[in-house]
């Protein structure tokens, strides 16, 4: 039996979807984040053999069948460095298989759009935008790391929120409910603890660089829904930061019809505050456009991707195979 293998690596969650040759899914398996901006080397090299060994396990690959391409689509792989780092974990995991390893923008664009022109908005713990014109030209906003962009992203909003906990402390805003959940899910006491947990790794050199911000979005949420001012702010707001990276790249693009804007990624799925101030900026900017969320997944994209590395199949341009 011959098969495909998509990857999807973020700074939360790897994905791994295993199809036939003709995208028929056989096996899908997750595991731990493999962003080499938020993981070390080792870590991104045990979450990308977990979802691989777990996603051929729930397909039934054997010894005898064979991986004829892959394709995976990682957080920051637009980096040279990272790009071949990436390939050659993958190498070590399928020898001898073509592979296409892309940010996870491209393969994100491909599952949300099937390839067709238009512009897709990523919202995980990173946030950025990309486009294609019918011309087939490319541009991209956002998405230059937490430390000065992804605007809208779960990260952006758990840093917002924890601000806004210490700005209710010293009396610049209302007592927020964002208080009592961040103090539950980081299991500190009080404010000060809060900066202790910040200050303190997390146990990986991930922790070590960057404050474990991206993991409050579900505390944002339930506060929202329970009528936070703070929380549904902070929501609006990165709604609004989101769709200024998506009418910036269509303006950009200058697409000769009304253009088809997807969103993709968990804030805009579990959120639909954000989904809705999205929508609105969207609509006021390009009255005509169509917003609707991804019609595939990403990792579905990295399918469509590792499909054009078989014989049969028309090479895209722009795509580097390995």
């Amino acid at each position: 039996m011959e098969f495909l293998v998509g990857f999807d690596g973020g700074g939360t969650k790897t994905e791994c979807l295993i199809t036939a040759s003709n995208g028929a899914p056989m096996g899908c398996a997750t595991s731990g984040a493999s962003s080499l901006m938020h993981c070390s080397p080792q870590e991104v090299e045990r979450h990308l053999s977990e979802a691989l060994q777990l996603a051929q396990q729930q397909a039934g690959i054997g010894s005898h069948d064979v991986c004829r391409a892959v394709c995976g689509g990682f957080a920051a792989a637009g980096r040279n460095s990272v790009r071949l780092t990436l390939q050659q974990m993958i190498q070590d995991l399928l020898p001898r298989v073509p592979q296409i390893i892309l940010p996870d923008v491209r393969i994100a664009f491909e599952g949300a759009t099937g390839g067709q022109p238009g512009v897709v908005v990523i919202a995980g713990t990173g946030s950025i935008a990309f486009g294609r014109s019918e011309s087939g030209q490319e541009r991209r906003a956002g998405g230059w790391g937490p430390d000065i962009s992804d605007e809208g992203s779960g990260y952006t909003i758990g840093r917002l929120a924890t601000a806004a906990v210490l700005e209710a402390f010293d009396g610049r805003r209302p007592p927020t409910l964002l208080r009592d959940l961040l103090l539950e899910q980081w299991n500190v006491q009080d404010e000060d603890g809060i900066i202790e947990r910040l200050r303190r790794p997390s146990g990986s050199a991930a922790g070590a660089r960057r404050p474990p911000f991206g993991e409050l979005l579900p505390s944002v949420l339930q506060a929202a829904e329970g009528g936070d001012r703070a929380a549904l702010e902070i929501l609006l707001q990165a709604g609004r930061d989101l769709a200024a990276l998506a009418i910036h790249v269509a303006r950009l693009l200058a697409f000769s019809a009304p253009p088809l804007i997807c969103t993709a990624g968990g804030v805009f799925r579990h959120s639909p505050q954000v989904e809705d101030a999205f929508r609105r900026s969207v609509s006021e900017a390009i009255p005509l456009a169509h917003v609707e969320p991804a019609r595939h997944s990403p990792v579905h994209g990295a399918i469509l991707l590792a499909q054009t590395l078989l014989p049969s199949s028309r090479p895209v341009a722009g795509l580097e195979m390995a």
